[in-house]
């Protein structure tokens, strides 16, 4: 079984998916600090199983997915898959290949598969237990396992050596079972629970039976005794409820009679009811014409405001089209001048190509001819080099050193060089940084005192949009209240107006006078203030009087109306103008010449006690209420509609309207000027908060560039350390193999003395070859110029193509306005008619309102008149109506006591039925005379209660309780057996495993002395289990007597001795038990050369059985890797390079 390959997609810094194939048994992964080597370790010892985070150094398991970097975005997966041979089938499938997959998504979601199947942990481990790769792995080998086997009361040694003893699978399997042991041994302990709790119920359901029979036995008993109880109710009350139909009877013929009375009377109203439903229909239809004209009305007003906007909408976008028009027209010639400038320069740029193509073709000629020429030499030169091959015979050892100690010295003069360059950039990077920092923080300070500025201008602006709100709110409410008060103001208005024009409370002839031109009384008196009153009293009989302007109409119209008026009557009052000092004339201040004579020369009086009851002058008091004349007296007010008062009440509500108008207007333009500041301070907020989030994200950049600087001057400083540990690394080895060179080139010497010189064939070479490298460089800087007067060209002929499509554009644009233009004009034309035609509708359906109004006017009267009728003859129905009531209150309190005994009917024969199965009409139950009454079977009921409550169910369930305490007693012995054979089973696993244990434990203690020994040239170990009997839950203790020092436990060792004894217990185990692969991270940093080759001369060994591994930084190491793959980071994302170093090196010698 060996380890085919590794794939690395999004865990931790390997953002990009990496394969890396292991094909060679001894792999080596070199590269500088922090660059990810550890994490292919990392993502080894996750894909197997890992869920500790900080095992695989994470603080939780989301950190193990890529989380980003500067330059590139987190991933949301990480996924990792090594693939097994499986040939030998040591994992238990039938594959000869074995992928195992683990997926963890960034919204914690995670997978196992097996050969891209999903599977569960418990099954990986299953496969993998035994195999070196299980739970208690021994494949990872790094300095933190050193640590933990040398932790005090660390079980890991344990752990280790159950593994490679192949009882990893046992303690499984023991798990499993211990398991299923506790559930077996929970189901007994619930058993004997509910066996316990069923065996309480079984005595309870007994007894519950017992009192359930006695139960029965009493119901039965009371049922009898109420059976005969109430048939014997249901027929007394059968016999009321025949006496009671009687009386219904006798009162409904009576009500019959009333009925016919009422029903004489209502034939009579139904003929006026249906005069006034008529008329008020019409009216409504009327009413509903004026609705419906009101409604055309306000949609032709709406309509033709519509119309206007759109006129004004359309004339604005024609001028705005002109312009546009205009400025496209001035545009296309400086285009056409930009694209005439482009197609110039291309077409220079075209000849430039063609005269770079044929300087490379002239430069290609001369390299042609230049390399034939070094080709000629070269065999010169190999010519001459083998009459020499016999004398370099003899140096060849001493030059073959000489250049492997040159390359090494080579290398390490170029890798200090670059790691001297590479601290200089560092230091110089760090340098930038640290002055970049204070920089970015000073920005960062005078952005955060930018936003606190903000925040409290906009904190201001805020609470005056407040204010503004609530002065705003507190000026609708007003305008609400006004608006409300103003309509209901009009409506009053309206009312009266309209009582005006139509004349309420005027005759019908000298209403019919008045619409026809005629003027009344009340028309043209008019009243000073405080005596409105007295004048409406005094005029009440005389204000509907017709006025005339003289004696001769008054006697022309007398002539006409004498024979023709006899429906009604009517006053005239012709002009006269008289001279009066009474005090009516004075309170008036139109009309006075109208006022008739009895009047005129009328007293006023403060009240009757002032009367002069002697005077021949017409005495009046103030209010009105008592007029006095000779031996007239006239007492109270008219009681009619107070027309004086009704003007007075027009005038002042047109007033309050006018009044109430000015305050909406005002109230309007206020909520105007508010709500243009709101949006003036809405507007600035909205500005102020987009400032505010630019300056927080500025803030936000800053803060983060911050962050990633120092995170750069951290990971920087960190990276010079490391680059100074290692130029001082490799100026030792540099002192060292100057040393070396120096001896083999003083032998060189010697020896070249005795060989002719080939310098001179040599030097021509060098120059062919240098010339030749002058030739392609110039071969390639012309390429380099064509390439870019090609880049030139293509971007010219692309924006030559773009200054042409804008061109085009533009003029398709003109066109296009010149269209809309037309488009408009017929637009503009088609509402100006339309505005016509609306405006004819308009007054057609003015005209039309004023004529319903009219017929409306007077349908009113009609109603009017037919209602009067009516009232004349509800006294007559008032009095049959009354008596029609008592005999209906008769009626339906014996209606009530009927229902009340049919209701005691229903239920008794409903219960009868319900409850007894007996139909109560047809029952022959003869009367008893020992029946019981109502109250002694309610005694009995009541007994019965008592002895509720009762489980009548508890016979049946005390034999399924009984039956189910059988079959519990009976589960109970099954477990049993169960937890016997449990038992049975872990005791024959943990022998088995404690064989395989201990044989196991000696091989591996063997074999850790000898490989001890070995590693520490003498000395001995020892590996003690503490508690024999149990040996593989046993804590097991290392011991170590390095040569010349006594014995001690492993803890108490040098650090590079606990790390030598830590490997040679591994390499124990690997030669016992070796797993497919063995992965080593750094291992051999604190070993000195010394003890290095000693651990090499072993890993030599080791690959023979197992795949090894490394990563590492000591060269002697690499040196013995047949494969290096390097590891790089850039911009915080690891690489993986390939080096087949035997390769690098069989080429270079």
């Amino acid at each position: 079984m060996k380890l085919l390959d590794i794939e690395i997609s999004g865990f931790k810094s390997f953002a990009n998916p990496v394969r890396i194939p292991i094909d060679k048994d001894l792999i080596g992964f070199v590269g500088p600090n922090g660059c990810g080597k550890s994490n292919i370790v990392d993502a080894i010892k996750w894909v197997i199983g890992e869920q500790s985070p900080k095992e695989i150094r994470c603080e939780k398991s989301g950190d193990v997915i890529f989380n980003g970097s500067t330059l590139r975005a987190a991933q949301g997966m990480a996924e990792v898959t090594l693939r097994l041979s499986n040939e030998d089938k040591i994992i238990p499938l039938n594959y000869n290949e074995i992928e195992i997959t683990r997926r963890l998504y960034k919204n914690g979601d995670s997978e196992y598969l097996l050969n891209r199947t999903p599977v569960r942990l418990k099954d990986i481990n299953r496969f993998l237990s035994g195999t070196g790769l299980g739970e208690s792995s021994y494949t990872l080998f790094k300095p933190s396992v050193i640590d933990d086997l040398l932790r005090p009361n660390s079980m890991l040694i344990n752990d280790i050596l159950s593994e490679a003893s192949g009882i990893a699978k046992y303690k499984l399997d023991k798990k499993e079972t211990m398991k299923k042991l506790a559930l077996t041994r929970d189901a007994m302990k619930r058993g004997e629970d509910i066996i316990a709790e069923v065996s309480e119920r079984l005595r309870v359901l007994k007894y519950q039976a017992d009192k359930a029979r006695r139960y029965n036995k009493l119901k039965e008993d009371i049922e009898n005794k109420e059976k005969l109880f109430l048939i014997s109710s249901y027929k007394s009350l059968r016999e009321e409820l025949g006496e009671i139909e009687s009386k219904i009877e006798l009162f409904g013929n009576r009500e019959i009679d009333k009925i016919g009375e009422l029903n004489d009377f209502d034939k009579v109203r139904k003929e006026w009811d249906e005069k006034i439903v008529k008329i008020s229909d019409l009216r409504e239809a009327v009413s509903q014409s004026i609705d419906s004209i009101n409604e055309q009305l306000n949609i032709i007003i709406g309509e033709k405001s519509t119309i206007i906007a759109e006129l004004k909408n359309f004339q604005g976008r024609s001028k705005g089209l002109l312009k546009e028009k205009k400025e496209q027209s001035e545009q296309i010639p400086k285009i056409e001048e930009e694209l005439s400038s482009i197609r110039q320069k291309t077409n220079a740029t075209e000849k430039q190509i063609i005269e770079l193509e044929k300087d490379i073709e002239v430069l290609k000629r001369q390299t042609d001819d230049v390399t034939k020429k070094i080709v000629d030499k070269s065999k010169e030169l190999d010519l001459k080099k083998k009459e020499l091959d016999e004398k370099k015979n003899n140096l060849r050892n001493i030059e073959n050193e000489l250049a492997l100690e040159n390359r090494t010295y080579q290398f390490d003069l170029d890798k200090l060089d670059t790691l001297k360059n590479e601290l200089d950039s560092k230091i110089e990077e760090s340098n930038k940084i640290k002055e970049q920092i204070p920089i970015l923080e000073d920005r960062l300070a005078d952005y955060l005192t930018k936003e606190k500025n903000l925040k409290e201008e906009v904190a201001k602006l805020k609470e005056e949009l407040v204010k503004t709100n609530s002065a705003m709110e507190k000026n609708k409410d007003e305008l609400r209240l006004t608006e409300n008060s103003l309509g209901r103001m009009k409506s009053e208005l309206a009312i009266l107006k309209e009582m005006e024009e139509n004349g309420e409370g005027i005759g019908e002839e000298a209403l019919r006078f008045r619409n026809s031109g005629k003027p009344l009384l009340m028309d043209r008196v008019e009243v000073k203030q405080g005596y409105e009153e007295l004048i409406e009293n005094l005029l009440s009989n005389y204000r509907d009087a017709v006025l005339l302007n003289n004696r001769e109409e008054f006697v022309d119209l007398l002539k006409k109306i004498a024979s023709n008026n006899g429906n009604g009557k009517i006053n005239f009052i012709y002009k006269k103008e008289e001279k009066s000092e009474g005090d009516v004339v004075g309170v008036i201040s139109n009309g006075k010449e109208f006022l008739p004579s009895f009047i005129v020369d009328t007293r006023i009086v403060d009240s009757i006690e002032d009367i002069d009851f002697d005077s021949e002058i017409p005495q009046v008091t103030k209010d009105g209420k008592v007029y006095f004349y000779k031996n007239f007296i006239s007492v109270g007010g008219s009681g009619k509609v107070k027309f004086i008062g009704r003007k007075k009440q027009i005038k002042e509500l047109e007033k309050s309207v006018e009044k109430k108008e000015n305050e909406r207007v005002l109230l309007e333009g206020a909520i105007k000027d508010l709500t243009k500041k709101q949006e003036n301070l809405l507007n600035k907020i909205n500005e102020e908060d987009k400032k505010a989030v630019k300056l927080s994200e500025e803030i936000t950049e800053i803060e983060e560039e911050i962050r990633i600087e120092n995170g750069k001057m951290s990971l920087i400083d960190t990276e010079i350390e490391d680059i100074r540990e290692e130029i001082a690394e490799y100026s030792i080895n540099i002192d060292d193999i100057k040393l070396k060179i120096n001896e083999l080139e003083n032998a060189l010497t010697v020896a070249r003395e005795e060989i002719p010189s080939i310098d001179t064939y040599e030097e021509d070479l060098r120059e062919m070859r240098l010339k030749l490298d002058t030739l392609n460089k110039r071969i390639q800087e012309k390429l380099l110029e064509k390439v870019r007067k090609e880049n030139e060209l293509t971007n010219g002929k692309r924006l030559a193509k773009e200054t042409e499509e804008k061109i085009s554009f533009k003029k398709e644009r003109i066109a296009e306005i010149e269209e809309r233009l037309k488009e408009f004009a017929v637009k503009i034309e088609e509402k100006k008619q339309s505005i016509d035609e609306l405006e004819k509708k308009e007054r057609g359906l003015r005209e039309s309102i004023k004529k319903l109004r009219e017929e409306d006017r007077q349908y009113r009267e009609d109603i009017v008149k037919f209602r009067e009728e009516i009232n004349a003859k509800q006294k007559d129905i008032a009095v049959i109506k009354e008596e029609l009531e008592v005999i209906r209150k008769e009626i339906e309190e014996q209606k009530i006591r009927r229902e009340s005994v049919s209701v005691k009917i229903d239920e008794i024969a409903i219960q009868l039925r319900n409850k007894y199965g007996i139909d109560a009409d047809k029952s022959d139950f003869e009367t008893e005379e020992n029946i019981l009454d109502s109250e002694e079977i309610e005694k009995l009921k009541n007994r019965l209660v008592k002895m509720e409550p009762i489980n009548l169910l508890a016979l049946k369930e005390y034999n399924e309780v009984r039956e189910r305490l059988d079959f519990l007693i009976k589960q109970k012995e099954d477990l049993v057996e169960s937890e016997k054979s449990l038992l049975k089973t872990i005791e024959i696993a943990d022998k088995r495993a404690k064989e395989d244990f201990e044989k196991n434990f000696n091989i591996i203690k063997r074999k850790f002395n000898e490989i001890f020994v070995e590693l520490f040239g003498g000395g001995k170990s020892n590996i003690v289990i503490e508690d024999e009997q149990n040996p593989i839950e046993s804590k097991i203790t290392i011991y170590a007597q390095p040569p010349g020092k006594r014995v001690k436990n492993i803890t108490m060792l040098s650090t590079g001795e606990q790390t030598l004894a830590a490997i040679a217990l591994l390499f124990a185990i690997y030669e016992t038990k070796p797993s497919p692969f063995c992965f080593m991270d750094e291992i051999d940093a604190p070993l000195d050369d010394a003890n290095v080759e000693r651990f090499l001369t072993l890993l030599k060994r080791l690959k023979s059985k197992s795949q090894i591994l490394m990563i590492t930084h000591n060269r002697r190491t690499m040196e013995i890797c047949e494969y290096i793959y390097g590891v790089t980071m850039e911009e915080g994302i690891s690489k993986v390079i390939s080096i087949n170093l035997q390769k690098e090196v069989e080429e270079w010698v």
